[in-house]
């Protein structure tokens, strides 16, 4: 058996911790919990890691499948049609042939929080409803935390890119206090501005930045425009 490295033994205890309140937290509200969508990369050369706010769907809990931290979702790239998130971001890096973010080992593709809904408004008057001492703020501040831990001292990527700006990137710097914030403009050929513009900061030392979600109605040109974004500064990088 090859011997864990230092990177993969905090993994473990970060897993089980999460673990842990995903199953003591998740029957109590009766929520389907979901953490990575991609396999974990534990390599200390992560490039970036894109984040979801949260899995979304009006799903019940069913028990937390353990496999899934180390293996990602099954369901991960099975299917175009149903990761349309994911098929549109790759589509648009692919048309300028910058795909060294979107390739197997560079990216870790996440949710910052964990448990379904259909909307956070919606589970937070769920979860008012419920006879249990759970507010919904102490579960998503919670779920961040988790998330900021393994962020910051697990996988130390280069980059974030959060999907949306007012329903990722925005809770998150409320919770953490980004600094050195500024907004990038892409343009489009003819050199107008795009209307989707970027966010940027830092979280920490990481460089973070938040879009338009990808599964927003975005034009081709418009995705042109944040895709070259994205590759001058993730070039930058080294990624």
């Amino acid at each position: 058996m090859e011997k864990q490295t230092t990177q993969e033994q905090l993994y473990d205890v970060w897993v089980n911790k999460v673990y842990d309140y995903l199953t003591a937290v998740g029957p109590k509200i009766d929520r389907c919990t979901s953490v990575l969508q991609s396999k974990p990369v534990l390599d200390n050369n992560l490039g970036v890691v894109f984040l979801g706010f949260g899995p979304t769907g009006d799903v019940n809990y069913v028990h937390v499948d353990k496999k899934r931290f180390y293996y990602g979702s099954p369901f991960f790239l099975t299917d175009k049609n149903e990761w349309r998130v994911w098929t549109k971001l790759y589509e648009a890096f692919d048309q300028i042939k910058y795909l060294n973010p979107l390739t197997e080992g560079n990216y870790q593709f996440m949710n910052a929080t964990y448990f379904c809904a259909e909307n956070t408004a919606k589970l937070k008057d769920e979860l008012k409803l419920l006879e249990v001492d759970i507010r919904y703020e102490d579960v998503q501040k919670q779920c961040l935390e988790f998330t900021s831990e393994l962020i910051h001292h697990i996988l130390k990527p280069k980059c974030i890119v959060c999907f949306s700006v007012k329903d990722c990137y925005n809770p998150l710097k409320a919770q953490f206090k980004f600094d050195k914030e500024e907004v990038l403009t892409p343009t489009n050929k003819d050199k107008k501005p795009n209307k989707h513009i970027i966010n940027k900061a830092l979280w920490g030392k990481i460089p973070v930045y938040g879009m338009t979600h990808p599964s927003a109605a975005i034009s081709n040109e418009d995705w042109d425009g944040i895709v070259r974004v994205f590759k001058k500064e993730m070039e930058q990088l080294g990624i």
